[in-house]
């Protein structure tokens, strides 16, 4: 795995002194000025792709001679700020719905919501509903009660956004005559 902009190295080492073919996807790789250097240095042979993009993924293989050896390459892109719009605080009375949510900068399937430190999908289904539609993340609770009070946190790929929910009871005013 490599991130996008940064250099790629692919290296293997010989035996002894042959002549390798290196191919990407199944087809054969050249050296490409400024982007990819194909190098031989003593028993060594690699392959440098500078400022690797998404069309640099693929499966890479050198070859030489009946001896064949491949690798997997990834590309990621590095978000450095996951989110554009953060949670925000909410507060309702009790019996109402809380919505929280955010927007992030990229859409990712490495989400999780937390109340407190305890991940949401482990409680009950029937009082929250967890939403993604594109980089629109929601978390719902229906039938809001003091016990649902607290911090919520969204995590998206080790970055976090928390807010509190604040729940309004019920006033009784206790009238007393004396």
């Amino acid at each position: 795995m490599v991130f996008k902009g940064q250099p790629l190295y692919l290296t293997c080492e010989l035996n002894k002194d042959r002549d390798v073919i290196w191919k990407k996807d199944g087809e054969v790789v050249e050296n490409i000025p400024g982007k990819l250097t194909i190098s031989v240095i003593g028993l060594q042979r690699s392959i440098t792709i500078s400022d690797s993009d998404f069309s640099d993924a693929g499966v890479y293989t050198v070859e030489t001679a009946n001896i064949k050896c491949e690798g997997k390459v990834s590309v990621q892109e590095i978000v450095r700020k996951w989110f554009v719009k953060p949670l925000r605080d909410q507060r309702v009375k009790q019996k109402e719905t809380a919505v929280f949510q955010c927007e992030i900068a990229k859409d990712t399937p490495n989400i999780k919501w937390f109340k407190g430190e305890e991940e949401i999908s482990a409680m009950p289904p029937s009082k929250f509903e967890i939403k993604k539609v594109g980089k629109i993340l929601t978390l719902t609770l229906k039938n809001v009660s003091p016990e649902d009070q607290g911090e919520y946190t969204v995590e998206v790929e080790g970055q976090a956004s928390t807010a509190n929910l604040i729940v309004d009871g019920k006033i009784y005013f206790i009238y007393i005559y004396i």
